[in-house]
């Protein structure tokens, strides 16, 4: 259900449009993805996905979501990025040239990033920021998966990078953090997060990030700022307010006629241009909705100079390697992290000072008498004198992607690709290929190694709550629908391990969706969920293709243990469950971290998760003293746009439940005019180094 605050808004914005708006939600969500120009020019057949063009981005195409090109080997080999539609606007406008140099300043997952580095065809410079270093390591991933070579990656505040290099970028692009209302039918947090409190926070950090990205733009140079929101607070209003405070800066017109212009009557005092400003609406193109704007700054003299990265001597292991194999290298100049090498653009600038995640194309590992090649240099390859080809539907690429050991006559290193798409490397003794595939990306994992996902399809919000605070206590990840309609699309294109499945639903009833699974050959095991206690419903949902079926009221404890057994039952891997972690003591509390439970002098502390990921992360920097600036960004992540009190509301409620006195704190302790710490207690437990929070 959309907020009612926001249905209210759009609907005096919108007037008789707001049907056609509303309507939207209700349709198929339109799924796309983009081909990428750096792998090759001529890709294979893909008429299986039944291909439709995006209109405004030449890579772009619509799929069919039940042909599910995630799953297929040419994803992993870095064939194309799935990407909603709309959001290919903005770094299509942006429209980098090969050898500018290009910042994305809020960059995660990478979808706009690896757009840019398309355009650029391996020339210049593409910087790739952001700020939440659990997104940061996501977007060095996809850099990587899409064979990138010119791309550094920083994990950095935009205001620690003004000073760095202002007035350098030829262009810039702020795909700016906002109230992603955009996003409502994709993901039920982005309902449930939002608020109009939430919309105008947004604006505020809008207006910072913006702010430092004019510093960094040279003169004549072209910034284009986009969100994935209606709110005009986000859109026109942070243009409006960018423009009045930046008069150099002035909106470009630029030719898009895919897109409705921006609305200018729907904020108070705009500025002049906000007409050539676009608006991607829902029910006027098929994409979930976007805001861009084109702007242009003032003047035209090339860049500011910055001290540039010194080139490191080339290893004569690395120049072995090159003559054993032939493996070509971009051009460039090698930095070195350590024994990591790294062939990175000429105009590298200094990484002095900087968290870099990643320094252009990563070459491999400088070892005794040997040079061990990365997973990163074998993707950006295109051929290599010793390769081997298969089909993207063979039991050859199947068994790559699993880590086994290929047969092949191939001696020394190979480039394993998948209809000429390369896709990592083997070593070839004649007889057979041993495995070079990095194992945290092998498709077939252990039940020890991997995390299952279950989807959870139920009306009632408390029950869902309830459901997914057991499952991650169990960890498993979850995915939620509140409805019929979205729970079966969840189901056919997130591929969960297990479903939890309400009978009595909104627009589309439990029994239909196993039917339409089952009819459809998904064996996924379903478990239904029901307060009707008639023995005939329960056979008619057996009957149906469910895998088992409990009544509510139902006892948590006997749903895991069902779970448990028909997640078994379906990947047929008998091994036994991961240990218990071990128990960790601090003062009269005790902490397991393996099911985020909690104790005080024995008895069950009933913490939320995120009280829990508090009171963790205070665990591990004991005696440090955290703002509550800080404890957003580390336990909140910096992209958590709420009201600061919500930390002294978690830090007060957190008090109240460890606390002996919450009034005269012995754990939790405030350091006037500082923050907040907690008392350097001792803590016993063979593992005391806890994991950092990155998100919950």
């Amino acid at each position: 259900m959309l907020p009612e605050a926001f249905t209210k808004r759009m609907k005096t914005l919108l007037a008789e449009e707001y049907g056609a708006f509303l309507d939207s939600f209700s349709r198929p969500r339109a799924v796309a993805l983009r081909l990428n120009p750096l792998k090759t020019q001529a890709p294979p057949d893909l008429s299986g996905f039944s291909l439709r063009p995006v209109p405004w981005e030449p890579c772009g195409f619509y799929y069919d979501p039940e042909t599910r090109p995630g799953k297929s080997a040419y994803h992993e080999a870095g064939l194309y990025y799935l990407q909603e539609a709309s959001a290919m606007a903005p770094a299509a406008l942006l429209d980098p040239q090969p050898g500018e140099r290009v910042l994305d300043l809020c960059a995660a997952p990478g979808g706009k990033s690896t757009q840019l580095a398309g355009k650029m065809r391996g020339r210049g410079l593409l910087v790739c920021n952001e700020i939440n270093p659990k997104r940061a390591k996501i977007l060095a991933s996809n850099i990587e998966r899409l064979g990138i070579a010119n791309a550094l990656v920083l994990n950095e505040h935009p205001q620690r990078l003004e000073a760095r290099f202002a007035g350098w970028f030829d262009k810039i692009l702020v795909d700016a953090p906002c109230s992603g209302e955009g996003m409502f039918r994709k993901e039920e947090a982005a309902v449930t997060d939002w608020s109009e409190e939430t919309v105008l926070m947004c604006a505020r950090r809008q207006a910072e990030i913006l702010h430092s990205a004019s510093v960094m733009l040279r003169p004549g140079g072209r910034l284009v700022y986009s969100t994935c929101t209606f709110a005009p607070e986000e859109n026109e209003a942070s243009v409006s307010a960018f423009l009045r405070a930046h008069p150099d800066f002035s909106v470009e017109e630029t030719f898009a006629p895919w897109f409705s212009p921006g609305r200018p009557d729907w904020i108070s005092d705009p500025m002049p241009g906000l007409e050539k400003t676009f608006r991607l609406m829902p029910h006027r193109l098929l994409g979930e909705g976007h805001y861009c704007a084109v702007l242009r700054k003032a003047g035209d003299t090339p860049g500011s100079e910055v001290p540039l990265e010194p080139a490191a001597k080339r290893p004569k292991e690395l120049d072995d390697f090159c003559k054993q194999t032939g493996a070509a290298l971009p051009e460039g100049k090698l930095v070195l992290f350590g024994q990591n090498v790294y062939l990175a653009p000429e105009d590298l600038p200094s990484l002095k000072g900087l968290h870099v995640l990643r320094a252009g194309l990563e070459l491999g590992e400088v070892l005794k008498n040997r040079f061990g090649p990365a997973h990163a240099w074998a993707l950006w390859l295109k051929e290599l004198p010793s390769c081997v080809s298969f089909p993207a539907e063979s039991e050859e690429i199947r068994r790559y992607l699993a880590g086994d050991v290929l047969a092949g006559d191939a001696r020394g290193w190979t480039l394993v690709q998948v209809e000429r798409i390369s896709l990592g490397w083997a070593k070839g003794d004649g007889r057979t290929l041993k495995n070079h595939y990095p194992k945290a990306l092998r498709r077939i994992k252990s039940s020890m190694e991997e995390k299952k996902c279950i989807l959870i399809v139920e009306d009632e919000r408390a029950i869902v709550e309830i459901l997914k605070f057991n499952l991650k206590r169990e960890g498993y990840d979850t995915l939620e629908a509140l409805d019929g309609e979205a729970g079966l699309e969840l189901a056919r294109t997130e591929d969960p391990d297990l479903i939890l499945l309400d009978v009595m639903l909104p627009k589309m009833n439990g029994f239909d969706i196993c039917k339409n699974l089952r009819e459809a050959g998904s064996s996924v095991p379903i478990i239904m969920l029901t307060a009707r206690e008639e023995e005939t419903d329960k056979v008619f949902g057996l009957e149906a293709g469910a895998d088992d079926y409990m009544t509510k009221p139902f006892s948590m404890r006997e749903l895991m243990a069902r779970v448990r057994a028909n997640i078994r039952r379906r990947s047929l891997d008998l091994n036994a469950r991961a240990s218990v972690g071990t128990l960790l003591t601090a003062g009269a509390l005790t902490i397991e971290p393996s099911t985020f439970s909690v104790t005080k002098s024995g008895e069950p502390v009933d913490l939320t998760q995120k009280e829990y990921d508090l009171l963790m992360h205070l665990i591990r920097e004991r005696g440090k003293v955290f703002t509550r600036e800080d404890l957003m960004q580390k336990v909140w992540n910096y992209d958590y746009f709420g009201d600061m009190r919500t930390v002294d509301v978690t830090v007060r409620r957190l008090r109240e439940k460890i606390e002996d006195d919450p009034g005269k704190p012995q754990y939790i302790l405030t350091k006037r005019g500082a923050g907040i710490l907690l008392r350097a207690l001792e803590v016993s437990g063979k593992d005391q180094s806890f994991p950092k929070i990155e998100s919950s």
